[in-house]
């Protein structure tokens, strides 16, 4: 299946509110851990990047979405995503998906893209952090930690402190893929 198929395919079900997009190719969904943002803090960079300070700005005013999330990939600043808790509900069946809006992403330079991929500070360098960046958008390699949520998520998920096992779908194109 095309990546143009299966973007329409996500967008389509996404906005009919259809929640089962599991027939989507094996790679296209990354599953692990989703640690969170104090409180202000990503409201703050929200600031900064809708400022134009950062490379990769936010506009004015920011869409609206259920999560407001830090990506692995600075190349994800202002794309969508789907975003849900990976266990189940109290009923026994799976967490509707959330819209997710990247706002910020792991740098280089405070060592998060280590700690996001690995869940240690690993110094890197931009051509290694590629290189697994590009293992990740293959679906050769699952990071551990794959977002980082805005704290009235991890309020309202209930996992302020510790992390939440989520999976995360990116409804736009991978950066720099062809369709």
């Amino acid at each position: 299946m095309s990546k143009g198929i299966l973007l329409m395919t996500a967008i389509a079900m996404a906005f009919s509110g259809v929640a089962d997009v599991e027939a989507l190719e094996e790679g296209e969904i990354l599953s692990g851990i989703a640690s969170q943002y104090g409180p202000g803090r990503m409201e703050s960079t929200i600031r900064v990047r809708q400022a134009g300070r950062t490379s990769r700005n936010l506009p004015t005013p920011l869409p609206e979405a259920d999560v407001y999330f830090a990506a692995i990939d600075c190349r994800d600043v202002g794309n969508w995503f789907l975003i849900r808790p990976a266990d189940l509900d109290e009923a026994g069946q799976p967490h509707p998906w959330e819209s997710a809006y990247a706002t910020d992403c792991a740098g280089l330079a405070d060592g998060g893209i280590g700690f996001m991929l690995f869940n240690r500070h690993t110094p890197m360098s931009l051509w290694q952090a590629n290189l697994w960046l590009d293992r990740v958008h293959t679906g050769e390699y699952q990071p551990v930690i794959v977002a980082e949520v805005d704290y009235p998520t991890a309020v309202r998920w209930q996992t302020v402190g510790r992390g939440k096992r989520v999976d995360l779908l990116r409804l736009n194109p991978i950066p720099g893929g062809s369709d």
